[in-house]
């Protein structure tokens, strides 16, 4: 509910919030990963030659770390969660990047609906 959040605090807390979203998930990646902001409120991770086994634990460590942050903003203690996707590339159903970012946006809308602040595999 980050457009709420944006509402109740101001966008400027809002960014800061995110700067600190966006540095606890390159804290919890290997070098070689890739981490970027995807669009609004939403991170995008690639992890290089991760099965979907050791991706889930990745994204598990990421929501926990942020569900533990705490950003102090003029005086006031905040924190925010994180719903997650995640999908594993599969070369029989992948036949476009935009096919695996479907699939894990998929399951990000399923993190969600179930409840967030969750981790969702896709099909």
């Amino acid at each position: 509910f980050f457009k709420r959040f944006n509402d109740t605090y101001g966008h400027s807390c809002g960014d800061m919030v995110l700067k600190k979203v966006a540095h606890t998930i390159l804290e919890h990646i290997r070098p070689d990963d890739l981490a970027a902001r995807y669009g609004g409120e939403e991170f995008v991770v690639l992890l290089d030659n991760s099965d979907a086994s050791r991706t889930l634990t990745v994204a598990e460590r990421i929501r926990c770390a942020v569900e533990d942050t705490v950003t102090d903003y003029e005086g006031l203690n905040l924190q925010v969660t994180i719903s997650c996707g995640v999908a594993e590339y599969d070369v029989e159903l992948d036949f476009t990047p935009k096919s695996l970012i479907d699939r894990a946006d998929k399951a990000l809308y399923l993190s969600k609906q179930s409840g967030r602040n969750q981790v969702s595999l896709a099909e």
